[in-house]
């Protein structure tokens, strides 16, 4: 039987909190029962005794029966997620319902394991109706709450295709330790003092310029910060940093500072659609998700930045603005390969993406399939002036696939964390890095890594919206990881745009470098 990694607990209670907006529709009677089909036999659990384990009560032996196939820790996660309330507000929920395309996506795929009988269309207009419903009682919206609104007195949840799901995962998972083992066994250690000079500020001050920019093509802001060393330095290199989703240009501040205090101009776009206020006004239902044409604003973006620094005379004095590294995060990894060379392909989306309610163990094809809704079959989004790239923890299986990743021939890092659950190693940073055409390629695998190890801690953030993540989620140490990426993206562009000789960048095998708490295996050779 398969038993979940102690660390994936965090992500089961997530889903199951989220799996509440498919419980909700029509308000009316209150469902009594909850029907659990496995191996060929229907396990009927009343609602109350659903509600008993949930406030730790003793439950009656059906339930107790299905309890003994998962280990205490996971009851504990399931025991919270039936009742934690998900924290949106009803205004947000009706936008998220309306808006559709990852929600309807997230709720095709769902509805695989959990549904009504008799059954109730997804596309129900009632449904958004009821949501709010359960979302303004007094508990919140949460998995118990939501069946308070549902339209059937039964609700089937099938677990056989639930345990298919997680061993699916759990295949994952093991296909990524063995990843990680055998480049771990081919790997020789960094120097210990360039790790220490690369991860060390530099020697200049820095300073920092906000510029409210406004695309007038797009009728679209694109504020942005500068970040110069200090001086009257010519010719520096320039690079561009592109945050992720719910992110904002605040919060690679540390690794903008990091690169300008060694000679660098930095600049940090906010993509207005994809940004930290952008979801917390998502969350108070302000206003809608980003649907598919954020895919096409954010390497634009990019593009638009390295217009307008061109066209301001103070930088365009100081600055190499004909040629750039850009580095991005997750969206921005995505945006960061698409600026470098590769194709947006909503073909490749298609074909990867339907049918719509095919499981998929990769959180990230949420984001990608809404590809398939945009009408050409493919957009080119590069710019001749990038001629490096770091994209970590970045979006690729969908959006782009092979024919577009063998486009980019510039030199590329490509950053991946092997417990990262939104854009798992293997699908997205490891055949990534496999199908660039680069012939200066590097993957840069953080061992125990997350999606948020490359993220500052919350203590080190500026005020404003910020998300409190489990442990197991953030992973060893923020702290490490913003070290160790702001390190090897210094050694990457001294080599890549300074032309230095290689340093911490192995020519052949595997290099290790670490911090005590966090180690990232380097290496140019296929896993």
């Amino acid at each position: 039987m398969f038993k979940p990694r102690s660390w994936f607990a965090p992500l089961l209670s997530t889903v199951m909190g989220l799996g509440a907006a498919i419980l909700t529709a029509i308000p009316g009677q209150a469902a009594e029962n909850i029907t659990v089909r496995w191996a060929g036999t229907d396990i009927t659990i009343s609602v109350n005794d659903l509600n008993n384990f949930a406030q730790g009560r003793p439950v009656g032996s059906d339930l107790r029966a299905l309890l003994t196939l998962v280990s205490p820790e996971v009851q504990q996660s399931i025991r919270e997620a039936l009742t934690s309330p998900v924290p949106i507000s009803p205004q947000s929920i009706q936008q998220i319902v309306n808006r559709g395309d990852t929600f309807s996506i997230f709720l095709t795929r769902l509805s695989n394991v959990i549904r009504a009988e008799p059954a109730v269309s997804l596309t129900d207009p009632a449904i958004a109706t009821a949501i709010i419903t359960a979302a303004q009682s007094p508990q919140g919206l949460s998995f118990l709450s939501a069946i308070q609104s549902f339209p059937a007195e039964t609700l089937l949840f099938d677990l056989n295709v639930f345990l298919t799901y997680l061993q699916q995962l759990n295949d994952q998972l093991l296909a990524t330790e063995a990843i990680v083992n055998r480049i771990q066994q081919r790997s020789q250690p960094a120097d210990a003092n360039l790790q220490q000079r690369y991860q060390s500020p530099g020697p200049n001050a820095v300073q920092v310029q906000t510029l409210n920019w406004q695309d007038p093509q797009r009728n679209r802001p694109v504020p942005t910060d500068v970040y110069l060393p200090s001086g009257t330095t010519q010719n520096l290199p320039l690079v561009v940093i592109s945050h992720g989703l719910g992110e904002s240009r605040q919060t690679f501040a540390y690794l903008a500072r990091h690169l300008a205090s060694h000679g660098y101009a930095v600049a940090v776009p906010e993509h207005v659609t994809t940004s930290a206020q952008s979801f917390e006004n998502i969350l108070v239902g302000i206003s809608s998700p980003p649907g598919p044409q954020a895919l096409l604003d954010i390497p634009t973006d990019i593009r638009f930045v390295l217009d307008q620094l061109a066209a301001t005379r103070t930088i365009a004095a100081r600055v190499q603005t004909q040629k750039a590294a850009v580095i991005g995060h997750s969206y921005g990894g995505y945006g960061a390969i698409a600026v470098a060379g590769a194709p947006l392909s909503p073909v490749n989306a298609r074909q990867q993406c339907e049918p719509l309610d095919r499981f998929r163990n990769n959180l990230s094809t949420l984001l990608q399939c809404i590809a398939i809704n945009l009408p050409q079959p493919s957009y080119s989004l590069s710019d001749p002036r990038i001629v490096a790239a770091v994209a970590a923890d970045g979006l690729s299986s969908d959006v782009f696939g092979p024919a577009s990743l063998a486009q980019v021939t510039v030199p590329t890092l490509i950053w991946g964390g092997s417990r990262d659950v939104v854009t798992p190693l293997k699908p997205e940073a490891v055949a990534a890095f496999q199908q660039l055409g680069s012939r200066q390629k590097w993957l840069a695998l953080a061992v125990n890594g997350t999606h948020f190890t490359v993220l500052p801690p919350n203590s080190q953030q500026p005020q404003g919206f910020q998300i409190n993540l489990p442990p197991e989620l953030i992973g060893p140490s923020q702290a490490a990881g913003n070290r160790l990426f702001q390190g090897l993206t210094l050694a990457f562009l001294d080599q890549t745009l300074r032309g230095q000789p290689a340093s911490l960048l192995p020519t052949t095998g595997t290099t290790t470098i670490a911090t005590p708490e966090l180690q990232v295996l380097l290496t140019q050779q296929a896993p």
